[in-house]
């Protein structure tokens, strides 16, 4: 199935007769939903292909109808509004509401971003979780791009350690996380007590200890030894 990624000339999602997340037999064609004749299709939540991704939508569905020779593009979902800009041809048409929908969700990710700055906030959550072979995988601060499954954003490691309290299976750090915990050491490996999520720790002298990961404040970059003086 083609997704809408961009609202460029070879993006077109493909087209229903019937609304295609309905069950079936509440589906409905867009003569009975709106009167007129068209077809249904699908944006993806994470159109465009260029928003954060902490910024999430649901998939919506749309109808784009065609009244008299004139495509017009409707939220199908919720409150029927028009998207984008009506056209002589149902391809153009299309074209305009994924660039309408493009620019109003990239908007909004400037706003959140914008906002979460003025909170003094990193840009974007620090800690993303994703589930892959039958385990978590917690990111912090890495630069990781396109992490398959990813189930949620965090803003601190409590977070996650809450999140991992309540989901089952093992869990690990991503490779390109930090791993210095201030004051107590390196991760060395992590692990659960129970169902809660530990972390074990290397401390200065070599000596290991393990600790509640809701405990870890934070986790940054090991320094480099300093040079004898």
């Amino acid at each position: 199935m083609q997704h809408a990624q961009t609202a460029g000339r070879a993006a077109l999602p493909d087209l229903h007769d019937e609304h295609p997340t309905k069950a079936d037999r509440a589906r409905q064609t867009t003569s009975e939903l709106f009167g007129c004749d068209g077809q249904f299709f699908v944006v993806p939540g994470a159109f465009p292909n260029d928003l954060p991704d902490h910024i999430v939508y649901l998939d919506t569905v749309y109808a784009v109808l065609d009244n008299l020779g004139r495509h017009t593009v409707r939220d199908a979902d919720q409150e029927h509004q028009v998207v984008g800009v009506p056209a002589l041809d149902q391809a153009t048409a299309i074209r305009n509401a994924l660039t309408h929908i493009a620019a109003r969700r990239r908007d909004h990710a400037r706003r959140v971003h914008r906002n979460r700055t003025l909170r003094g906030r990193e840009a974007a959550p620090p800690i993303r979780i994703n589930y892959a072979n039958h385990s978590w995988t917690v990111h912090v601060r890495c630069a990781c791009a396109g992490i398959y499954d990813l189930r949620v954003h965090c803003e601190h490691l409590r977070d996650a350690a809450v999140w991992l309290n309540s989901a089952p299976g093992a869990w690990q750090l991503c490779p390109d996380s930090p791993r210095h915990v201030p004051g107590r050491g390196e991760i060395t490996a992590t692990g659960a007590r129970g169902t809660a999520p530990v972390v074990v720790l290397a401390g200065p002298a070599g000596e290991p200890s393990t600790l509640a990961l809701h405990d870890v404040a934070e986790i940054v970059p090991t320094l480099p030894d300093e040079p004898d003086q």
